[in-house]
């Protein structure tokens, strides 16, 4: 059975993602992660994900767990967790591993027509050939993550927001907006139907 993970701020560690659930996969163990971590020039190069599935080796192999049963087979109906949650975030910490995975995903949507889901992911492809032949669910916000830092891609087809992670300076220097920056279970704005199609974050680590 998949594990939800439960976010809690803990001491001085401040956590974005307090009071909200998600479900998540390991990068270290996803070959896209690995070759994305590589290329300096890319977000990916500082993951964040990946220092704290070090730092954390229970989460390591709970997100480990999750994406070998998220990418192997089309979960049974019994083993589509029920979300007793209005919100929830697919990825705080991982990216998809194949079709089947997004496909596993889109089950648990399903089952789950009561949560309004949003998916970061850079796998273009992936969403793109399962949702030629998988009508996307209404319930499902998709959200790009840009590869790129200090800038904004283009939205793709089926996506509804794309997400930027920016330097501070770059942020002084040309007038950035942010609107990233406070707690989601406050702010929403990935978590809802909205106007809001452009969602910029200063990149934690500078």
């Amino acid at each position: 059975m998949v594990q939800i993970t439960q976010h809690i701020e803990k001491g001085k560690f401040k956590n974005k993602m307090n009071k909200m659930y998600s479900l998540n996969t390991s990068t270290i163990e996803n070959n896209f992660c690995n070759k994305m971590n590589k290329n300096k020039n890319l977000i990916c190069s500082a993951c964040y994900a990946r220092t704290i599935e070090k730092m954390y080796k229970g989460a390591n192999k709970k997100y480990s767990n999750n994406g070998k049963i998220l990418s192997k087979k089309l979960l049974l109906d019994t083993e589509i967790p029920y979300i007793n949650n209005s919100l929830f975030r697919f990825h705080a910490i991982g990216e998809l591993l194949n079709e089947i995975h997004f496909k596993n995903f889109i089950l648990i949507i399903q089952k789950n027509s009561h949560c309004l889901f949003s998916l970061w992911t850079k796998r273009i492809d992936i969403v793109n050939k399962v949702l030629s032949t998988i009508k996307k669910p209404k319930n499902l916000i998709l959200i790009y993550s840009s590869p790129l830092k200090n800038v904004i891609a283009k939205k793709p087809i089926n996506f509804d927001k794309v997400f930027t992670v920016f330097n501070k300076n770059f942020v002084k220097e040309n007038n950035i907006k942010i609107n990233c920056k406070t707690h989601c279970i406050d702010c929403k704005i990935c978590y809802s139907r909205n106007k809001v199609k452009e969602i910029n974050e200063i990149m934690k680590k500078d």
